[in-house]
C-alpha cells in the first residue's frame, strides 16, 4: 500500500463514502429507469402494431361478410309460399348466432369445410 493512497484512506471521512455509495445507487436507479422506459415504448410500439393489424383484419373480415351477404341476396331466389323449405328458412342456423352462423352456411353450399 503506497504513502498516498493510506493517506486518502485515513482522510476519507465516512460521509464521502455514504455520499459515494448514495451516488452509485442513484447511477443505477437513473440506469433502471432509462431501460423500463425503452421497454415500456417497445411494448406499446408492439400494442399498436398487433391492435392495427387486428384493425386491418376486422374491416376485411367486415367487407367479405358485406359481398358474402349481397351474393347471398342475388342467388337465393325467394321461395314459392307453401314450400317445404320455407321453416328452414325462417329459422336460424342452430348454435350459431349472427355473422358466424351465416358464414358457415355459406361455406357448406360452397363446398368448403368449415374452420
Amino acid at each position: 500500500m503506497s504513502l498516498a493512497s493510506a493517506l486518502q484512506k485515513l482522510f476519507q471521512s465516512p460521509e464521502n463514502r455514504r455520499l459515494k455509495r448514495l451516488e452509485q445507487e442513484l447511477l443505477d436507479l437513473q440506469e433502471w429507469k432509462y431501460s423500463t422506459d425503452r421497454e415500456l415504448k417497445s411494448l406499446r410500439l408492439e400494442w399498436e402494431e398487433a391492435y392495427d393489424k387486428l384493425h386491418h383484419l376486422m374491416a376485411r373480415v367486415t367487407k367479405r361478410k358485406k359481398a358474402l351477404d349481397r351474393e347471398n341476396d342475388a342467388e337465393e331466389p325467394l321461395a314459392p309460399a307453401g314450400d317445404a323449405n320455407d321453416e328452414q328458412l325462417a329459422l336460424p342456423p342452430s348454435g350459431f348466432v349472427g355473422t358466424h352462423g351465416r358464414l358457415l352456411e355459406a361455406r357448406r353450399r360452397h363446398g368448403l369445410l368449415p374452420r
